[in-house]
Formats: C-alpha cells, structure tokens, sequence
C-alpha cells in the first residue's frame, strides 16, 4: 500500500558527537508525520535545530539513531545517488540566501535544475505559468543581480517549483524581506500550493507567519531534549 505521508520520522536521535562522548542529541523526536499535500509551519528560535533537522530531511546529515522516511523511501538506508536523485525529481528547495547565480539570468536561473536533472523536457512547459503566477514573466531575461530583494525571492521560490515537486521545503524564506514583500511572498507561495497540492515544510523563526497555516509544530515542543545547534 502507498504511503500517504510525505515526511515521518522515528524514535530519531541525532548528534554531531559520538553518542559515547555527547550523551545530549541535538535533536530527540520521538514520532513526526507529514502526510502528502499539507502545509506545515514548523518554528523555533535561532538554535533550537532547525537546521539540523532540514539537513536530515534532504539527506545530507544521517541520524545517530532511528529512521526518516521522504516521500515513502527510506531515507537513513539509501544511496548518497539515489537521495540525490531522489531530492532532484521529487523535492524543491526555497533557501533563505535564494542561492541565485549572477551570471545567469531569470529564466536560466529557474531552469537550472531542470536541466542538471534532465527534465527540461517535460517540465519546461511549466515555466510560462509559474512566471505568470510570481509576477515575474516580465523579468524572465533580466540578470538576477538587477532584481530587488522581492523579485530575487519569487525567483528562488519559481526554481523550486517549476519541477513540480512533491515536497517543498522552504527555509527561512522570508527572513530578508521587508513586512510588504512578506506578505506578497506568501500570497503567492500559497496560491501554487492550493494549485499543485504538493507538500509544504515552511521553517521559520517568524511565528507571525503561523496564521497562513493551520498545522503548526513547535521544534521545541516536538524535541524531547532541546539542545543547542553546534
């Protein structure tokens, strides 16, 4: 049977020191599910493990103990090729410093991941209306460094979701505009979110952000033990 969760994780401990050395993880989470097409807003002050924990779920970071399940494949036992393959055709990423090149336009800079995971081809056919979507299809050929830091933010989150994921994760994504461009911002996350229906992980220190979803998860409150991130 299909799993109907998107992220889960297990009894999941995670330290950046031996268990024998550190006996305090950085992060202790004894049960956590997001099942597919919910928007999640999971907060916590700076230091809490945010991070540590979007750094689990992509895969870069391996628990001490316990399991993660991503879009129903278990994350803890694969390949570092095929969570690579797996994060290209399945997840995208809204980072906090966007992580635009320079060099490149607009559209170069949307279709980038299309093109180093080969789905240019089936994909590119969304780039008109996710440019439309974001009020940016006017841009499409402006370098990105021309852009302010709104239009640079709607371009991170079009990369994201031009692919048409099944998960996005987005951190922090709003920690660099101002309180209009926020608004704006989320308005239109959201508006692709009741379009698509994929899976939304929204991280953020910003709790004034809670009311745009209804699932709200305390880091904190969903740590056993709160520690600090090293």
């Amino acid at each position: 049977m299909e799993s109907q969760s998107s992220l889960e994780f297990k009894k999941l401990k995670f330290s950046y020191k031996s268990p024998a050395v550190d006996k305090k993880p950085i992060l202790e989470i004894d049960s956590f599910q997001i099942m597919k097409g919910e928007k999640v807003f999971l907060y916590g002050p700076s230091g809490c493990g945010k991070s540590t924990l979007l750094n689990l779920v992509a895969g870069v970071l391996k628990p001490t103990e316990g399991s993660i399940r991503v879009l129903g494949h278990d994350f803890d036992l694969l390949s570092s090729s095929k969570k690579d393959q797996i994060r290209g055709e399945k997840i995208g990423y809204i980072f906090q410093s966007f992580n635009l090149i320079p060099y490149l336009s607009v559209k170069e800079n949307i279709l980038l991941p299309l093109w180093m995971n080969k789905k240019e081809d089936t994909s590119k056919d969304n780039l008109g209306g996710i440019l439309k979507s974001l009020n940016i299809e006017e841009l499409q050929d402006s370098e990105v460094v021309n852009l302010s830091i709104g239009q640079q933010q709607r371009v991170a989150a079009a990369r994201a979701l031009v692919g048409e994921p099944q998960l996005v994760i987005a951190d922090e994504p709003t920690s660099s505009l101002d309180k209009k461009n926020t608004l704006e911002f989320m308005e239109l996350l959201l508006k692709k979110w009741e379009e698509k229906k994929f899976t939304l992980l929204f991280v953020s220190h910003d709790e004034t952000l809670a009311d745009f979803f209804e699932k709200k998860v305390s880091l904190e409150e969903l740590n056993v033990r709160s520690g600090k991130e090293q």
